[in-house]
């Protein structure tokens, strides 16, 4: 792997992979990666390591007004009164921040994987100051990363397989906690090439949908009802449910969709995420969200979530393309003066944003 990191080089390569994997969000994500080859360039940094991203970060978080002026190259000393007031009050919104950091990870990992460049993000994320809150009911990847870690960690346990098998499964198909409660064994088969998981969906008396589940995921699954079997907890019937309780008040009965909420709740408690926002059903905003992140278009979102209008899918997207977008941020973030900044940017963007 090349030490150099040719950042012209990277960035369009980059930008051909977002358009051959067909990005709806392709602008959005190279928008929110320019602000970091900016960033070198003015700092004279030549081969950035996992120090620079933390840097970096702590300077958008802590040091907004200069990080600001840094990027858009403004000469301070050449503005007005008016504006300077305005930059000293300037501060990135926390869904900015987190946007930035999450299209950076996506980005250095695709580096890591084609063999270019190591994935420094990954390095630094536990010393990446975090913004307090979330902007939108779903889990960002680092969220999801952090969750499903240690839900792995407690599959010693048949109750901790379970939790576990759960969970990456809400996450990755996008199933609402009715419809884990109502899944049965049987609802698990093969169809064609894929294993899938035939859902009775909202407002439908017969299972008569179905989502693919991935492969790992159905390990995991797998892994959970092979355990029952071993402990003698089974699985007698076809009928019996894909997720059983574990408690001595109706063990091997059918969890109901309040006790998923409860072991979902409690996992998210564990790892510190705290938000009235985000609830159990984030899990499923969440599946959305990282369906359109890396790729998928709206059609096979929709048939995911089974929404019967993609008008309803077109809502995450739009979500997305919103925390994606930094166009309004001066507006919401400099207290009614981002027309003061806005002429201040213009005088570098040109130069500084037309090349990464």
């Amino acid at each position: 792997m090349d030490n150099y990191f040719d950042k012209e080089s990277f960035y369009e390569l980059y930008a051909d992979y977002l358009s051959q994997k067909q990005y709806s969000t392709k602008e959005s994500y190279l928008k929110n990666i320019k602000p970091f080859f900016i960033y070198l360039e003015k700092q004279a940094i030549i081969h950035p390591t996992y120090h620079d991203i933390e840097r970096y970060f702590d300077d958008l978080i802590n040091h907004p007004s200069k990080t600001y002026i840094l990027i858009n190259d403004i000469d301070y000393d050449e503005v007005s009164e008016e504006q300077r007031r305005a930059l000293d009050q300037f501060r990135y919104k926390d869904r900015t921040i987190k946007s930035y950091r999450n299209m950076l990870n996506q980005f250095f990992k695709w580096l890591e994987r084609e063999n270019l460049y190591e994935n420094i993000v990954a390095k630094a994320n536990n010393n990446i100051p975090v913004p307090h809150g979330h902007a939108k009911d779903a889990l960002d990847v680092e969220d999801v990363e952090k969750l499903l870690d240690y839900l792995k960690s407690t599959t010693d346990t048949l109750i901790g397989k379970r939790n576990y098998a759960l969970i990456l499964l809400a996450v990755t198909t996008g199933l609402r906690t009715i419809e884990l409660s109502r899944a049965n064994f049987e609802d698990v088969q093969r169809r064609g090439l894929n294993t899938v998981i035939y859902v009775q969906g909202k407002g439908r008396r017969e299972k008569d949908e179905f989502v693919i589940i991935p492969r790992k995921t159905k390990e995991v699954v797998r892994d959970y009802t092979r355990f029952r079997e071993d402990q003698g907890i089974m699985i007698n019937t076809d009928l019996a449910p894909l997720f059983a309780s574990h408690g001595n008040r109706n063990k091997s009965g059918r969890m109901s969709a309040r006790s998923i909420s409860r072991v979902i709740a409690s996992a998210y408690e564990a790892v510190g995420i705290h938000s009235s926002k985000i609830t159990p059903h984030s899990l499923r905003h969440t599946a959305a969200t990282l369906s359109l992140i890396n790729g998928g278009n709206l059609r096979e979102t929709q048939k995911m979530l089974r929404h019967s209008s993609v008008r309803t899918t077109e809502i995450y997207a739009q979500d997305l393309n919103e925390d994606l977008n930094t166009s309004s941020q001066l507006i919401e973030d400099l207290i009614d003066q981002s027309r003061i900044l806005k002429d201040l940017e213009d005088k570098g963007k040109d130069d500084n944003l037309r090349n990464p």
